[in-house]
């Protein structure tokens, strides 16, 4: 099940924002300049070595389990009927809640909000007591997540507004007002909390550094066919300039905030970044996108650049600040996961990977291959995961008897198999620390990474 959500009118977003290896060069340097030497590509593994798990737990009645996060002592299970905490030193199960449809997981050091069809609640993260709870119906607008806030709009009334709710209480501090949409029945608003939850992770599987401090949020709403954005202080709801923009989504690190309208033609997307406490433009540019279908394939942020694709399908990594373009490869590719310095991209049409590159994030050198069996498919980035210095990809078992699938993890930085997770057939999770598999239906494991 796609956790990906329409885009509606409104939205808030959180400031804050066994294969072969092979070495090469696949990069278009911006400027004229000597070919840098390709980074050497580790010595194949003849056969991966089997990891045991740290510890296996059954989970019946959980249906389908989608993705899988780490949060200190605690690990989150998102499956299709619960959202599951396990303790993480022997996999007890701490606390379980039902969800029903499409669910959204934002997660902090002390509390976990849950949003699907029927409610948002906010829950204790060791415990599982309730904090919070409001009606959803499934088309109303999810929360904005910080480190000590959630930002919640509320359109019950002639006029919405946007609820700042302290955690770990979630105690109401302030409220900003805007205007009802008069067609809030059909589209109504939306907050985007992008990168501070789980649902991003069902496509990159990356633990999300815990949702962090934010000084700013953006109210976003949509009035006589413009898009209007205003920033708010994260503390106090005390508003700041209100400006136009390109789309309704945005995406926020620091001061500067992204959008990106996909209705010009085909997969390409013009990405605009503002200040949102001006909103003055500072720059844009048109990018490519991988999937058409699922709208997966948005461009990476880490804080300091942006990675998309052009439109001609090159990798390309582009400058955050200031949108020059730092470099584009001559490789056909997309781009996967950002992390630790190395961009992961995969070869491949939308279906059916080729191939998993990773390249120098700073000069876009090829520092490895991975040649893929050519029935893995990884058409929603759902079987394979990058976070520091790991790499985990599920693929199709070479072996006669067990699962037919397997997960193997490697080196990201250099390339080089390193294990294979004993008994597993999906990947879950991956964090710097920890990978979460799912070893049959109903069941699932936790392995060190390390």
């Amino acid at each position: 099940m796609s956790i990906l959500r329409s885009v509606a009118a409104c939205a808030v977003a959180v400031v804050a924002v066994a294969g072969c290896t092979s070495a090469g060069t696949d990069v278009e340097q911006p400027a004229p300049s000597t070919s840098p030497s390709a980074t050497p590509s580790a010595t194949p593994t003849p056969a991966l070595a089997e990891r045991a798990a740290v510890w296996e737990v059954d989970l019946p009645g959980a249906g389908t389990f989608e993705n899988a996060t780490v949060v200190g002592e605690t690990v989150l299970v998102q499956a299709e009927r619960q959202l599951v905490a396990l303790n993480r030193t022997d996999g007890k199960v701490l606390w379980k809640l039902a969800v029903e449809g499409e669910t959204r997981v934002s997660a902090t050091t002390t509390s976990v909000v849950v949003e699907d069809r029927r409610r948002l609640q906010g829950v204790h993260l060791r415990t599982g007591r309730p904090r919070y709870q409001r009606p959803r119906d499934g088309s109303s607008p999810d929360a904005a997540v910080t480190s000590g806030w959630v930002v919640v709009p509320d359109c019950a009334r002639k006029t919405c507004e946007a609820v700042g709710l302290r955690l770990p209480g979630f105690s109401k501090r302030w409220t900003y007002d805007f205007p009802r949409l008069v067609d809030a029945r059909r589209t109504s608003p939306n907050v985007d909390a992008r990168d501070s939850d789980l649902y991003r992770h069902y496509f990159d599987l990356t633990d999300p550094a815990l949702v962090g401090p934010s000084e700013l949020v953006v109210v976003g709403r949509e009035i006589e066919g413009d898009r209007v954005m205003t920033a708010l202080d994260t503390a106090t709801g005390n508003p700041g300039r209100t400006f136009s923009a390109l789309g309704p989504t945005i995406v926020l690190s620091g001061s500067i905030g992204l959008t990106w309208d996909r209705s010009t033609t085909g997969c390409e997307a013009r990405l605009v970044a503002q200040d949102v406490r001006t909103g003055k433009q500072a720059w844009e540019r048109d990018v490519n996108t991988w999937d058409c279908v699922s709208e997966s394939g948005y461009p990476l942020v880490d804080g300091k650049v942006v990675a998309g694709t052009t439109v001609n399908g090159k990798p390309t990594v582009i400058d955050l600040a200031t949108g020059e373009v730092r470099w584009t490869g001559q490789l056909d590719a997309s781009p996967m996961a950002l992390t630790d310095g190395t961009l992961l991209a995969r070869t491949g049409d939308d279906s059916r990977a080729e191939s998993l590159v990773g390249l120098d994030l700073a000069d876009g050198r090829q520092r490895w291959k991975l040649d893929l069996p050519g029935t893995l498919l990884v058409g929603d980035r759902a079987n394979a995961a990058v976070n520091g210095d790991r790499l985990a990809y599920t693929a199709p078992s070479t072996s006669q008897a067990g699962p037919r699938r397997v997960v193997n993890v490697h080196d990201a930085l250099t390339g080089e198999a390193l294990w294979i997770a004993t008994g597993a057939d999906d990947l879950l999770g991956l964090s710097a620390q920890w990978m979460v598999t799912q070893a049959g239906a109903g069941r699932v494991q936790l392995f060190s990474s390390r």
